[in-house]
């Protein structure tokens, strides 16, 4: 039966249920004969779609669909804007003196270093910190190249407060630590690509000293002069090793 639209706009021929499946395709439809400003409100939502009807693959978007790029509204897949901290890497330290870490100054503004349940192999020892200015290939040693300020509180000792103005490494902890204990620290370098201004450290730090009593320190650390800091090695001020226990994760700020 033909269907038939009458002079009052009555349709008529339609079988119940509505119109046979695939009567009406895409080659049928003129360009933009039906438009939004023509279907009612609410007329195609969610429950009218099949699961997966519009895919990813469908959509007509630049840049690369995946799990760390959104949809943005000029249509484009765009990575999360800058302010968030983004992890870098996660390793587990080895038998080694020192760790080192590469700074990237197209993607960064700021790093921190959770250290979580690291040991040194020597005990009584504290973590210390260098910065290099030529990507690692050297780290500043000398006399006076680092001032820092600490303090630190243990269960079975008074408050232990110091500063140096001519330590040969930016030194983390005041109180010693034990090689038998894991330690703890949240270390934070702020602009170390600015030229302008010197780079400094800040950090906190949970465990316990080398007679086992519970120890908590905090501190800040800086290059005594105003240099492009582009890596960053830590290591034990002995010069002890790490052991190959604990975990590091290392985070840096987006631009």
């Amino acid at each position: 039966m033909a269907v038939v639209i009458n002079g009052n706009g009555t349709v008529t021929g339609i079988a119940v249920g509505g119109l046979p499946d695939g009567i009406v395709d895409a080659g049928t439809l003129a360009t933009n004969s039906v438009d939004s400003a023509e279907l009612i409100d609410g007329a195609v939502d969610n429950s009218h779609l099949s699961d997966d009807a519009v895919a990813v693959a469908e959509l007509a978007a630049t840049g690369t669909a995946s799990s760390t790029t959104f949809l943005r509204g000029d249509n484009s897949w765009q990575a999360a804007g800058g302010g968030a901290w983004e992890l870098i890497s996660s390793t587990v330290p080895t038998v080694v003196v020192n760790i080192s870490f590469i700074l990237d100054p197209t993607k960064y503004t700021c790093y921190k270093w959770m250290l979580s349940n690291i040991k040194p192999t020597t005990n009584s020892n504290r973590l210390a910190v260098r910065t290099s200015t030529d990507g690692g290939s050297t780290y500043t040693t000398g006399s006076g190249e680092y001032q820092y300020s600490a303090g630190s509180l243990s269960s079975q000792a008074s408050l232990d407060q110091n500063g140096n103005q001519n330590a040969n490494m930016g030194v983390m902890n005041n109180q010693q630590v034990g090689s038998s204990y894991g330690q703890n620290y949240e270390v934070m370098i702020w602009g170390p690509h600015s030229t302008n201004s010197k780079p400094h450290f800040h950090y906190l730090h949970a465990g316990e000293n080398s007679s086992g009593n519970n120890l908590t320190s905090w501190g800040s650390a800086h290059r005594s002069t105003s240099l492009d800091v582009d890596a960053v090695q830590f290591l034990w001020e002995t010069l002890g090793t790490f052991q190959a226990v604990g975990k590091i994760h290392f985070l840096g700020l987006k631009i």
